[in-house]
């Protein structure tokens, strides 16, 4: 049995350094490919790919595996919109990655394949937030990668297991899909140190941070409007409900599988002041996510059913959780009818934002782990 004192010690060394490795201090990487141009267009209507799959099928996308060459690790993806692109960018870090090539990803195609946006830095360093040549380093994403249209960037907001010794540095920065470019750093300033921006509201822009921070694309600065908090620990998933405006959190414990080993919940409104906890009616689905202990769990919000979906898959494979909000601070959990080929399980580093709905496709998309392909459920 360990003790309380002793989860504490190892929740917070797990905090500051969640992937031990030793790697030289600098080291020079082999030259990338080519880069390949964007699209410029997009498949309209329904993708091959997806044609004649049912609601609430499972559906594997062929030929997407390798992420592009980004190692996934602690990493999920940000997602543009406008052009249906799965977006990786500086994703690896700590002992899993030093390449910080950014990649992009047609989901609306007919034959989806990944394309190479900025090559890696051939020269490298450990614990620093640039590399020699002003891009940014390799770090775990988490959920801190988002496209934000108001400001045409994809944007990273703040660094938590740099390469090297999983340092942190509240440094943002964007990348600019025009032109394949990053912006210089210093561009876009700090965060709050500590924190990570890890959901984007899709009407406006902004995005909130892990500790709610509110950062606003149209004055380039972050607030701290809730002023009240409650006692529920809140790491990620974060989802925006655009019909009531306001965040959703959910987590086991701290998120990442440490203690207090209970599920946290609540609701943050995005023109308020004060966080509200969340509870659930009990029910076998409510019992079976308690026993999962979901950590680096991903989440979005289903526009077209007014819910949320939360899944895991750590070594349950599909099991998709659906969370009903209502007016009240009690709502129901219940599981998801799936059919179709079970998406393989994911890896301890979890799924962060690579699973999120996709408006166009009126579904979810989930890369499992980055040597799988893939999956699509449609869920209208």
């Amino acid at each position: 049995m360990v003790s309380a004192s002793n989860w504490a010690a190892m929740r917070d060394a797990f905090n500051a350094r969640p992937v031990w490795s030793v790697q030289p201090a600098s080291m020079t990487v082999a030259a990338a490919p080519v880069v390949v141009p964007p699209p410029t267009t997009t498949t309209s209507g329904t993708p091959a790919w997806l044609a004649g799959a049912a609601v609430g099928q499972w559906v594997e996308i062929a030929n997407t595996a390798g992420a592009g060459g980004a190692n996934t690790a602690f990493s999920g993806f940000a997602y543009r919109e406008d052009t249906n692109e799965i977006l990786f960018a500086a994703a690896g870090g700590h002992g899993d990655s030093a390449d910080n090539r950014v990649v992009s990803l047609v989901l609306t195609a007919d034959a989806p394949a990944w394309k190479l946006r900025s090559a890696p830095s051939s020269l490298i360093a450990r614990d620093v937030a640039y590399y020699p040549d002003g891009k940014p380093t390799s770090r775990h994403l988490y959920s801190s990668v988002h496209f934000v249209p108001e400001v045409n960037r994809l944007m990273l907001f703040g660094i938590k297991g740099a390469y090297g010794s999983a340092w942190d540095f509240p440094t943002v920065d964007g990348f600019n899909l025009d032109t394949n470019t990053w912006d210089a750093p210093g561009t876009w300033g700090n965060m709050i140190p500590g924190h990570l921006g890890v959901v984007k509201v899709r009407a406006t822009g902004e995005v909130w941070s892990s500790q709610l921070a509110r950062w606003s694309p149209k004055t380039k600065t972050w607030s701290q409007p809730i002023v009240t908090r409650t006692s529920d620990m809140i790491r990620a998933p974060i989802a925006h409900d655009s019909l009531r405006n306001q965040l959703f959190t959910l987590n086991w414990g701290d998120g990442q599988g440490f203690d207090p080993q209970k599920l946290f919940a609540s609701i943050v409104p995005c023109n308020g002041s004060v966080q509200t906890s969340i509870k659930f009616n009990a029910s076998t689905a409510l019992s079976s996510l308690e026993a999962e202990r979901p950590s680096y769990a991903g989440m979005d919000y289903d526009v077209s059913n007014d819910r949320f979906l939360f899944y895991c898959g750590q070594g349950v494979g599909a099991k998709v959780y659906v969370v009903k909000p209502n007016a009240g601070t009690t709502w129901d959990v219940s599981i998801l009818s799936t059919t179709g080929k079970v998406p393989p399980a994911t890896r301890t580093d979890g799924v962060h934002t690579r699973f999120r709905y996709v408006p166009a496709l009126k579904g979810f998309v989930l890369l499992p782990n980055s040597d799988s392909n893939l999956f699509f459920i449609r869920t209208a």
